[in-house]
Parts: structure tokens; sequence; C-alpha cells
């Protein structure tokens, strides 16, 4: 994905690796990110993990409308929940 200059002759590498797993139509991907000092030494490395599933666009319109509803719902009970709150406490008083 790219080799980049950093600061005092050190560089950054970029690379990612990738695999789809067909049965579950997942894609997994890797992303690693290394840094090297002025000798080609690596001082760090870090890895950032990705993972999707590609979907037809029906499934995702159910599976946005499903989400929708829940946090609706979620809302909805989350603000019955405060009214009550504040009931109880005017009660305790």
């Amino acid at each position: 994905m790219g080799d980049f200059a950093l600061p005092e002759n050190q560089r950054l590498l970029v690379w990612m690796q990738q695999a789809y797993a067909s049965d579950e139509r997942v894609t997994s991907i890797h992303q690693f990110y290394e840094t090297f000092d002025a000798r080609g030494e690596m001082t760090q490395r870090r890895m950032m993990e990705i993972r999707f599933a590609l979907i037809a666009p029906d499934e995702f319109l159910a599976r946005a409308r499903q989400d929708w509803k829940l946090a609706r719902c979620m809302a909805i009970t989350t603000k019955r929940r405060s009214m009550l709150t504040r009931v109880h406490a005017c009660f305790r008083r």
C-alpha cells in the first residue's frame, strides 16, 4: 500500500493481506504498519484486523430496517425508564 518517509530518516511501510471465505461470505483483511529506523531495522509493528460480509442489497435493507426498529425500541424504552426514574424520585421525597 505504500512506503512513506518519516522524520529522522525513518520509514513507514504499510501493507495488507486479505482472504475471502466463500462459505461464510466473509472477507478478512489484516493491515500492517511497520516502522524502520535509519539502519533498516524494524522498530515497531502494528496490525489492524478488518472483517466484513458481502451481502446482497435486499439483505442489507432488511438488516437496516431491523436495526432501525431495534434502535427505535431502545430509545423509547430508555425514555420510559428515565421518566419512571423521575416519577420514583418524586415519590421518594
